[in-house]
């Protein structure tokens, strides 16, 4: 994150950091880039048109709900959020 926020300047970041740097400065010698303004990721989820429906009528009422899965449908084999931001937790018979 440091080295795209200097060289896009990002966060008011330049890029004196990279070129003080002796690895970041072969990195910018490089050209190499690690973020991509043209990916594109497909949603995990679609809102179900009921959803849309209800929020639309009242928006407040999203707020109160404890689990709004009933809204949300996940494409088969996405996996939903499993696995996206940390692995499952181990079992107790399996080690870290």
């Amino acid at each position: 994150l440091s080295y795209e926020a200097g060289l896009r300047g990002w966060g008011g970041f330049t890029d004196t950091h990279i070129r003080a740097d002796p690895h970041f400065s072969l990195l910018l010698a490089k050209n190499i880039h690690f973020y991509n303004e043209g990916a594109k990721l497909p949603p995990l989820f679609h809102v179900k048109p009921d959803a849309v429906e209800l929020f639309n009528q009242d928006p407040s009422h999203f707020f109160d709900l404890d689990d709004v899965e009933d809204l949300l449908e996940y494409d088969e084999g996405d996996g939903g959020y499993e696995g996206a931001v940390m692995p499952d937790a181990p079992r107790d018979d399996e080690p870290f």
